[in-house]
């Protein structure tokens, strides 16, 4: 009986079943490792590149300033800082490719610096001394390599955790295994579909045909079958016995979908990224908690380390400090004004406002302690009370003290909600005064205290211009309480200077009367105005 010819076919090559040695080609070496590497993985892999790139645009859009001195002193002008956007891009992409970025300090042939020039990190190797730690580098360039000092270049390194000295590996490192699976599943389904979505099997023929004879066939099956996309869907006539079998699995078969989906939330996770900001997120409320995320617990730390490495290498040796100010963002500030509201409410409700400030995550500026804020807080405290108001100052037995009849004065601190009334009230009385009419205009608020109201009426009702109206709404709204057990309060104005003798008589003007009258107008029904009538006798 005649054995048939067995031939493996992938629909672009056909390998004797004799040629055992070339069956590794076919179905792959199975000791074969990942193939790519970091950079292969950025420029191959669509979800790698959209996470560095996100990050680094991210990074790279953060307000810098440089600072004469310390941050927050003098705001100067650097005269490099139109590099710093590109270049702080490229070191955050190399960060999280390499896990190491260079700067190249460019100098005129008199050593002064000319601005910086970013370097591909694999072709810096860090050399180091066993006593001295980093002594310099090694710059290799088409197979020449060039030494460089410390000073001649500013280096930015993830820190190690494998090793005591040099630069860590970035986050793409670590997803490079779900990175080759994405990478894989792309290349297979580009290649089945390549040729013609035509399966990989074993193609035999019954009898024993002669070498010559299955090559015309595999160049036949191939040219008819096998020809990729254009022989997709067409039908073949043979004479011969040919059976096929397939030996690869359908694409329906290999559960990609799920098998990728599972790389792609490794390399989110090794990137620190929200799959969210990646795909759609589930509503506006989740999409934006990811983006503060992206910022607080991704960017922000790189930022830190890139702002650290650029000061202790290249401005405070010039005594300059350079500063990310991340907090400006928008994603921050709205974060920041809900927390500054609810830091006046704390303080409005009595508690001390350091104490708020920490109650509520405040950072301090310039490294500084609550602690530290406490003190300054109570040293201003003293430093503005009056010496005979410090604790453990007796006062003189001659020091003069209030009359017995002067009655008591409190003043209540003014809230927010108070002064927003307050203002409300203001701008009504100048629009009274602007159209003619009295600036004492009625006012209803559940807020302002009735004794302070008294007082503002009192004042208003004198008020003859818009800066008298101003006037009239500057604190303090002082007040006091009756002589005879009252509980309400009467407006109280405290005079200085000796008091004038008692009048026997009250003396009337054409202007008090004029007055009176629009008083009278103005909070009288309509039916009753211009009812009076009064004039003043020479």
């Amino acid at each position: 009986m005649l054995k048939p010819s067995i031939m493996i076919y992938d629909s672009t090559k056909a390998i004797p079943l004799s040629a055992i040695s070339q069956w590794e080609d076919f179905f792959g070496d199975s000791d074969s490792s990942t193939t790519l590497k970091e950079q292969d993985a950025y420029t191959k892999v669509s979800w790698v590149r959209r996470c560095v790139d996100l990050r680094a645009n991210a990074l790279s859009s953060i307000p810098c300033a440089v600072y004469r001195g310390e941050a927050g002193g003098d705001e100067i002008e650097w005269e490099y800082a139109d590099q710093l956007p590109a270049l702080l891009w490229q070191t955050s992409a190399a960060l999280q490719i390499y896990g190491r970025a260079y700067w190249m300090r460019q100098r005129n042939r008199y050593g002064v610096d000319k601005g910086f020039r970013w370097l591909l990190p694999t072709s810096i190797v860090p050399k180091f001394d066993r006593e001295k730690g980093l002594v310099g580098f090694d710059r290799e360039v088409k197979g020449v390599r060039y030494p460089l000092e410390v000073d001649d270049l500013v280096y930015f390194w993830v820190p190690p955790t494998g090793a005591e000295l040099g630069p860590g590996h970035g986050w793409v490192t670590t997803a490079l295994p779900a990175a080759e699976i994405i990478y894989s599943a792309d290349s297979l389904i580009t290649q089945t579909f390549a040729n013609g979505a035509f399966p990989s099997g074993i193609l035999s023929v019954k009898g024993q045909p002669s070498v010559k004879a299955l090559d015309e066939l595999q160049a036949w099956f191939k040219r008819r079958l096998g020809g990729g996309v254009k022989n997709a869907g067409k039908i073949a006539a043979v004479a011969a016995e040919i059976t096929f079998e397939r030996v690869s699995m359908g694409l329906d078969e290999l559960a990609l979908e799920q098998v990728v989906d599972m790389a792609r939330q490794q390399i989110a996770t090794a990137a620190g990224v929200p799959q969210t900001m990646l795909e759609d997120a589930a509503n506006y409320a989740t999409a934006q908690e990811h983006h503060k995320s992206l910022y607080s617990e991704t960017v922000v730390p790189e930022a830190v380390l890139i702002e650290g490495a650029l000061n202790a290498q290249v401005f405070e040796p010039q005594g300059q400090t350079f500063n990310m100010d991340w907090q400006s963002l928008d994603v921050f500030q709205v974060d920041e004004a809900s927390r500054s509201e609810s830091l006046a409410r704390l303080t409005q409700a009595g508690l001390p406002v350091e104490f708020a400030m920490e109650l509520l995550g405040f950072d301090l500026p310039n490294e500084m302690t609550y602690q530290q804020l406490t003190d300054m807080l109570e040293k201003r405290k003293a430093e503005n009370t009056p010496p005979q108001l410090q604790p453990g100052v007796t006062l003189p037995e001659s020091a003069p003290t209030m009359p017995s009849t002067a009655p008591p004065v409190s003043e209540q601190p003014v809230t927010r909600a108070v002064s927003d009334d307050l203002d409300r009230w203001r701008r009504k009385s100048l629009s009274s005064l602007k159209a003619g009419n009295v600036a004492d205009v009625p006012f209803v608020s559940e807020v302002i205290p009735d004794a302070t109201a008294a007082v503002l009426h009192e004042r208003l009702a004198s008020a003859e211009d818009a800066d008298a109206v101003r006037a009239a709404f500057e604190p303090p709204f002082c007040c006091v309480a009756h002589e005879h057990g009252d509980a309400k309060a009467e407006p109280y104005l405290v005079i200085e200077g000796e008091p004038l003798p008692p009048m026997d008589e009250v003396i009337i003007s054409d202007d008090d009367v004029k007055r009176a009258f629009a008083r009278w107008n103005a909070i009288m029904p309509s039916d009753v105005t211009d009812l009076l009538d009064a004039g003043v006798e020479a």
